[in-house]
């Protein structure tokens, strides 16, 4: 049964984790810290050991292996200074094999004025930032499910300064009963970003 989850969130100052994304350049990997989809916002962030929609593959990648059908979570989300954040998940389940997950996350820091050499002044959009992640998860038992992700992410300082980083997900998903289950995921274990001679580390987050 196809089943789409469709999450349009639009309004001047809607940001969750607005510190986070509106600070622009202040640590390494930013998008990968913005939480997805209105569901898992609501429950506090509490989602690891739930993931059973399109932002499993945010919140645990092991969550992949109980997604059926296909599914799809989108959003938007508006800052201020013409700051932006949206999102794009779908997952997609293959019979006798497991589920599959790709997700696109864009973020637009907003704009700022720089002074030139010449006098004059320019505006220019502070940091944009493009994620892409992919995953599959299986169950290996009809109570534990296991999945891993893989991302890209490229990062823009002032349009002119550029860097690249990669990264790697793990998470698992036990079901304990029909009321309860429990999650652990290992996120963002990757390169640094690196802009020049300058790098930062990506997130590493356990939940």
């Amino acid at each position: 049964m196809k089943k789409i989850m469709l999450s349009v969130l639009v309004g001047s100052v809607m940001l969750v984790q607005a510190g986070n994304v509106l600070a622009a350049g202040t640590s390494g990997g930013i998008i990968l810290k913005q939480a997805v989809g209105a569901r898992a916002q609501g429950m506090g962030e509490a989602f690891t050991g739930v993931a059973d929609d399109a932002t499993t593959l945010f919140w645990n990648v092991g969550g992949l292996s109980q997604v059926t059908g296909f599914q799809a979570n989108v959003s938007y989300l508006a800052g201020l200074a013409e700051s932006a954040y949206q999102q794009v998940m779908g997952t997609y389940q293959v019979d006798n094999l497991g589920t599959f997950g790709l997700g696109v996350n864009l973020l637009q820091g907003g704009m700022i004025t720089l002074d030139n050499a010449n006098g004059t002044t320019s505006e220019v959009q502070s940091q944009s930032d493009l994620a892409v992640s992919a995953g599959f998860g299986v169950n290996v038992s009809p109570a534990l499910g296991v999945g891993i992700g893989l991302k890209f992410l490229s990062s823009t300082l002032v349009e002119e300064v550029s860097a690249t980083a990669f990264a790697v997900d793990l998470g698992v998903l036990l079901a304990v009963d029909e009321q309860l289950s429990v999650g652990l995921a290992l996120q963002n274990a990757g390169t640094e970003i690196k802009f020049q001679d300058e790098g930062d580390p990506l997130p590493l987050t356990a939940r």
